[in-house]
């Protein structure tokens, strides 16, 4: 799919500015309730988050999309795709992350399949937008990235969260 091999290519050269049209295209791309699209786009956001965590390019680019998925998607996609464009998803896939920058493959494939059995494909598409969002070469800062956040506040900076709360989630017109 043309659409995804633009985002991994972008996401590759560290590029959120092209990685928002390709990006913006697969939200509400699939079926279901929260479909493969977003499922995707929201699992390459949460891996670049968790690779690049105060990289305010990138934050800048999950406030961009979550405005643009309230008007292609669910409010139940919606909503998920935010907590995962703001670094806060599912159990498993903070796990999974986690050991994968320590280096643990066991813990990794035990969180992997956990992961893959959220929903009908929502674990399998999280997980491939997770492996696409940490690709190219991000996949070199994953082990910095765990020894700068650990335990189990994995992505969470109180200082930093309250600062990006700021422009997440859908908001109803007044």
């Amino acid at each position: 799919m043309p659409w995804v091999n633009a985002l991994g290519e972008a996401l590759e050269r560290d590029d959120p500015r092209a990685a928002f049209a390709p990006a913006r295209s697969l939200l509400g791309f699939g079926t279901g309730l929260t479909p493969s699209g977003d499922d995707l786009v929201g699992g390459a956001l949460f891996g670049r988050r968790f690779v690049a965590p105060g990289d305010r390019r990138w934050t800048s680019l999950g406030h961009r999309l979550t405005r643009e998925i309230c008007k292609r998607s669910h409010a139940v996609s919606a909503a998920l795709f935010s907590d995962m464009a703001a670094g806060r998803s599912f159990a498993p896939l903070h796990e999974m992350a986690h050991a994968l920058a320590a280096g643990d493959s066991e813990t990794a494939l035990s969180a992997a399949r956990a992961l893959t059995a959220i929903g009908h494909s929502s674990g399998w598409d999280m997980l491939a937008g997770f492996l696409i969002g940490i690709s190219g070469t991000a996949r070199n800062s994953l082990r910095a990235a765990a020894q700068k956040t650990s335990g189990a506040g994995i992505l969470r900076d109180p200082a930093r969260d309250a600062a990006n709360e700021e422009g997440y989630g859908c908001r109803s017109p007044r």
